[in-house]
């Protein structure tokens, strides 16, 4: 037991390295790394984003039609995500994600909308229709990740390396990852049913504080959708509180259920 605690505290340093430095011209992950040390690696990452703010542009083409806006976005990690559609004169609608709680306020109608944060509420009003915790994971720039060490399997690519992992319920996680430092390229699933499959693509690396970060995150969904986001500018290890996920409407907001056993409205 003594001498595995002492390879994961390792492969823990070895990740906060390579993040710090963003490449190394000889790494030790210039040979083909271990299935655990890709799991530390963008456990590591996801940490060093847990708290996430970003500018970006969102670009939607789907069966939901065709759409752009100009969006702030905070996350925090697991499971907290919000989002803001700016027009010239401020926010004029807010999507809020706070573990199961979905919130989403359209100023313009003077409507709130309250509901669960399943993937089909979150098609309805994010246009995009993943679980919340994977949501949050991807705005951040990083796949889905495998719970536990030592999952999944890994290959060589021509100029990265391959990690593929079987997920829980039915499907296949394959994950691109660039050398020397691990950085997530490509990721894709492939799940039991067609509509929750996702591919995506992660580029234009900047370095934000210390840590590459992508800066372009282009995602094709199961029903056929694309969205891509584009970021102007990414602030990492910010402050964020509770309330900064939360939705206090005016009292003349007229509120509406989301969900089936919700369709009578009721209180935000």
């Amino acid at each position: 037991m003594a001498a595995l605690a002492a390879r994961h505290r390792l492969t823990l340093v070895l990740g906060v390295a390579l993040l710090a430095c963003g490449c190394a011209a000889r790494s030790p992950l210039d040979r083909a790394p271990s299935a655990d040390e890709v799991v530390a690696a963008l456990a590591v990452r996801e940490a060093a984003l847990a708290n996430f703010r970003g500018q970006a542009l969102l670009v939607y083409d789907g069966p939901q039609g065709t759409t752009r806006s100009s969006q702030m976005i905070a996350v925090q990690s697991p499971d907290r995500v919000r989002i803001d559609v700016m027009s010239p004169f401020g926010p004029s609608y807010t999507v809020a994600a706070y573990g199961e709680r979905l919130r989403a306020y359209d100023r313009g109608e003077k409507i709130l909308y309250v509901g669960s944060t399943t993937p089909e509420n979150l098609r309805k009003y994010t246009r995009v229709p993943l679980r919340i915790e994977v949501l949050a994971l991807l705005i951040r720039g990083l796949p889905p990740l495998i719970a536990g060490h030592g999952a999944g399997r890994i290959e060589a690519g021509a100029s990265s390396w391959l990690w593929e992992a079987n997920i829980e319920g039915g499907g296949t996680l394959r994950v691109e990852l660039g050398r020397p430092d691990l950085r997530p390229l490509r990721a894709s699933v492939t799940a039991a049913t067609p509509a929750d499959a996702l591919y995506v693509e992660f580029e234009q690396y900047k370095d934000v504080d210390g840590v590459a970060v992508p800066h372009r995150i282009r995602a094709r969904l199961g029903d056929g959708g694309v969205v891509e986001l584009r970021y102007s500018r990414i602030w990492r290890a910010v402050r964020l509180t509770a309330t900064a996920f939360q939705i206090d409407p005016p009292s003349e907001v007229r509120v509406v259920g989301m969900d089936v056993d919700e369709a009578d409205a009721g209180k935000p």
